[in-house]
């Protein structure tokens, strides 16, 4: 039994208490799964039968009604799942591209939300002209910054997961099993982590809590698919590399703003306007935002990619930023290191593991060039999360994995 084993199964199984609590969850595992599998049969065969948007939306209350019924978390993610695993067969099959209310987002042609409410002049350039916010969430106020009202990629405006949630839950677990054990769940996980703290072991709880974060950003980044997604394709000589950063920082917990009041005051509160009293914070913003305000919501800056990479490799949110002014700046994610996927060294410059969108967009890659000091951008530097996270995913803080000292 390795030592990572050993701390979960601690974990698990200090009392006989615990021991009755793990049965008791595999039994409901196992309901879970048995109900899995019909539903998913079951579903498949409905919407073969009933393809109308009328039989759709009577499935849809159907549905509702069983969800509620369901008296275990468990259950009600397997139908969940169930109901996903079936719509996604459902449209492979018919070769169509499922509509944003009932598939993964992961798929959706709908551009991002930047503001709720907001006043956007018929000329508003590049994404403001695509939004369409009919089926996101009303923009929350962030602990970090009451005016920077942005959409909220994981909660449906009815309080519900989105179906970008579902995939992340789903995604998770997945990763978790690779990663730790094959049979490890989120609490065992972090039950794991609390043992190895309680018995004065921290480099394991700091090993531990780093591959958490690391099963969190892949399953995150598997959910949004950059590489497939169309919401951050390219697109008339726009791209939306500052869209996927925002939507993978604020899924682990980080800040980091889409807009911004235009007096720098982030205290105010402001019905916002766009293009009066807010404004978009492309790269080419954020460059010199950090410089002022990064330190204040959390960010340290760092220079040297070698240690940007360590950052990320041992749990903590870091992204590369550079801007290019009178043209695009990039921005994108640091990933940590897995056994297959590795920071490289090309030309003698030090590449860190990275996923991106921008004029080209990939979830896991370090196949690129030294954009970020090439010459052609001013500000070039990776900066670090150190603030304190509040994810907008279903998950506690202690369940976002990484640095156990934030």
């Amino acid at each position: 039994m390795n030592t990572i084993q050993h701390h979960i199964e601690q974990g698990q199984s200090n009392t006989e208490a615990a021991k009755r609590a793990l049965l008791q969850q595999r039994i409901a595992q196992y309901r879970a799964q048995k109900l899995y599998d019909r539903y998913r049969q079951g579903f498949l065969r409905f919407l073969n039968a009933n393809p109308s948007s009328e039989m759709q939306a009577r499935f849809g209350k159907l549905f509702n009604q069983k969800y509620n019924s369901l008296q275990t978390y468990e259950e009600r993610k397997a139908l969940k799942q169930a109901l996903l695993s079936a719509r996604v067969e459902f449209n492979a099959s018919k070769g169509s591209t499922p509509s944003s209310d009932i598939a993964p987002l992961a798929t959706s042609t709908v551009a991002p939300v930047d503001i709720e409410n907001a006043s956007v002049p018929s000329q508003a350039m590049d994404k403001v002209s695509r939004i369409d916010n009919s089926h996101l969430a009303k923009p929350m106020l962030t602990s970090h910054n009451p005016n920077s009202r942005v959409a909220n990629r994981w909660i449906m405006r009815d309080g519900s997961q989105s179906p970008y949630t579902e995939a992340f839950l789903i995604n998770q677990s997945e990763y978790l099993h690779q990663i730790f054990t094959p049979t490890a769940t989120l609490e065992s996980v972090t039950e794991g982590i609390a043992s190895a703290i309680q018995r004065g072991n921290l480099e394991m709880a700091d090993t531990m809590s780093a591959d958490l974060f690391k099963a969190n950003i892949y399953a995150v980044v598997d959910s949004l698919d950059v590489s497939g997604n169309a919401t951050y394709l390219p697109a008339n000589g726009l791209t939306y590399c500052n869209i996927y950063a925002h939507d993978v920082v604020t899924a682990m917990g980080g800040y980091l703003p889409r807009i911004w009041n235009m007096n720098d005051n982030p205290d105010t509160h402001l019905a916002p306007v766009y293009g009066q009293n807010v404004r978009e914070m492309n790269v080419n913003s954020l460059v010199p935002w950090m410089e002022e305000h990064g330190s204040r919501y959390g960010w340290e800056k760092v220079t040297d990619m070698n240690q940007a990479q360590t950052a990320a490799n041992n749990g903590n949110l870091t992204i590369i930023m550079g801007a290019k002014y009178g043209s695009n700046g990039h921005v994108s994610v640091v990933l940590p290191e897995t056994q297959s996927l590795k920071a490289s060294n090309r030309n003698g410059q030090f590449i860190p593991l990275q996923s991106q969108a921008g004029a080209t967009n990939f979830n896991a890659s370090s196949n690129v060039h030294n954009w970020w000091n090439d010459g052609s951008h001013q500000g070039g530097a990776a900066w670090v999360y150190k603030g304190g996270r509040f994810s907008q995913l279903p998950l506690r803080h202690d369940e976002l994995g990484g640095d156990l000292y934030q």
